[in-house]
C-alpha cells in the first residue's frame, strides 16, 4: 500500500502516532476480513490514546464510535458517562452496551470494558503496513 508508506516518515517521529500503533499491535483487532479497525481494554488512557492516534491518522470524529462491555448491576449511562469523561469521546459516540456475566462474582471491572472502532478496510490495510514498517525499523536498529 503505497499510500501508507508514503505516510510513514512523517508520522514515525510523533510520539503519539508510535504509541497508538503499538497500542494497536498488541490490543488491537487482528482479523483483516472484518474490515474494522478496533482496540478493546479496560484501560481508559489506553482508549484515549487510541482515540487520540485515530484522528491523528485523519479518521473523521464522525466515523469514530464505541460500545462497553457491562456486568448486569452496572448502569449503562453513568458507564458511558465515565468513559467520555475519561476518554474525551463525545457522550454520543457510545453505541448500545452489551451485557454480560462474569467468570468470577467478585473480581470484576468497576467500569466494564471499552471498545474504540472504525469500520475502514483501507484504514486496517494502512495499520498492519505502519505495523509492518515500524517493525522493520526497530529490527533494524537492533
Amino acid at each position: 500500500m503505497q499510500i501508507s508508506t508514503n505516510e510513514f516518515p512523517s508520522f514515525k517521529k510523533s510520539p503519539l502516532f508510535v504509541s497508538g500503533l503499538m497500542l494497536y499491535w498488541g490490543e488491537g483487532d487482528k482479523n483483516m476480513k472484518n474490515g474494522v479497525v478496533k482496540l478493546v481494554n479496560s484501560e481508559p488512557e489506553m482508549i484515549k490514546i487510541s482515540y487520540l492516534f485515530l484522528k491523528k491518522v485523519g479518521v473523521p470524529e464522525n466515523k469514530i464510535y464505541a460500545n462497553l462491555l457491562l456486568y448486569p448491576d452496572l448502569l449503562d449511562k453513568p458507564q458511558k458517562r465515565f468513559w467520555s469523561k475519561s476518554t474525551g469521546l463525545p457522550f454520543e459516540k457510545f453505541k448500545k452496551s452489551t451485557y454480560i456475566i462474569g467468570r468470577h462474582p467478585t473480581k470484576r471491572l468497576s467500569y466494564g470494558v471499552c471498545s474504540i472502532a472504525v469500520n475502514s478496510r483501507e484504514l486496517k490495510e494502512k495499520i498492519f503496513k505502519w505495523l509492518e514498517l515500524c517493525r522493520q525499523g526497530l529490527v533494524n536498529q537492533l
